[in-house]
């Protein structure tokens, strides 16, 4: 098995918002997000900001 954490690229674009959906739709938060949210969110961890990054931990290759 070949764990790897990496940065996000906007390849992982998709997959990332699926997982975000699914976390804040479980009973594990207080409240649903939004899409608009979601995107802001992951385009400020892909872009030029200097104060944040966005990682994924894959296994072999794929986002877990």
């Amino acid at each position: 098995m070949n764990y790897l954490i990496r940065l996000m690229s906007l390849e992982d674009k998709k997959e990332v918002l699926q997982m975000m959906k699914v976390f804040y739709e479980s009973d594990a938060v207080l409240s649903n997000g939004s899409n608009e949210i979601f995107n802001s969110d992951f385009d400020n961890c892909v872009n030029d900001n200097p104060y944040l990054e966005g990682y994924v931990f894959t296994l072999n290759n794929i986002i877990i």
